[in-house]
């Protein structure tokens, strides 16, 4: 039993530790010395999805709304993995091994949002002294899946329409009923 001060009523704050054997329990207490020492105040109840709500709700002031739900959204995926562990038992490994599980799904751009969001998470809980180090920017974003071929014209196709006013190409695109991409490229069904 470690001793952590008083509460407002004077009682004695304590904090337990347990385990099967002697050793066991001498290790946690290490532990707990050593985060008293550093100034870490956090339970076990303190999972990564909580730091996360707090971060949303406190450490973007002056935000959007708009902007909190982009993260929010952004986050959802890996906290679906990560969301239940306890912050302090956070390590490098789970958050390598989440986003491993989210680039076979989701595109290169989605992970780097996700790391973001979860790193600026971990360091706002970093500043109230509720985990000692930030595990997540310890760790690389890796590639996803590839994103959608990109809609703009290539070099041969744009110097293919070169002369060609942008008022006929639009005036083919209303009479063939489609979009104007689509009658560049060529993919339109004129009947």
């Amino acid at each position: 039993m470690v001793s952590l001060g008083f509460d407002v009523d004077g009682k004695r704050i304590r904090s337990k530790v347990s385990g099967q054997t002697k050793a066991e329990v001498k290790d946690k207490l290490k532990a707990l010395h050593s985060e008293l020492d550093a100034g870490i105040r956090t339970t076990a109840a303190y999972t990564v999805e909580k730091a996360v709500a707090d971060w949303l709700d406190e450490g973007l002031p002056g935000r959007a709304a708009k902007t909190v739900e982009v993260n929010r959204d952004s986050l959802r995926p890996l906290l679906a993995i990560v969301g239940t562990i306890p912050l302090r038992d956070l390590t490098v490994q789970d958050v390598r091994t989440a986003l491993k599980k989210m680039a076979a799904t989701h595109a290169t751009r989605t992970l780097q949002k996700a790391h973001n969001c979860l790193t600026r998470a971990v360091r706002h809980a970093e500043g109230q002294d509720l985990v000692r180090r930030n595990v997540s920017a310890l760790v690389d974003t890796p590639r996803g899946r590839e994103g959608r071929p990109s809609q703009s014209l290539t070099l041969t196709q744009a110097t293919s329409f070169r002369g060609v006013p942008v008022e006929e190409i639009a005036r083919l695109a209303g009479h063939a009923s489609s979009r104007t991409t689509e009658v560049i490229h060529g993919v339109s069904c004129v009947p």
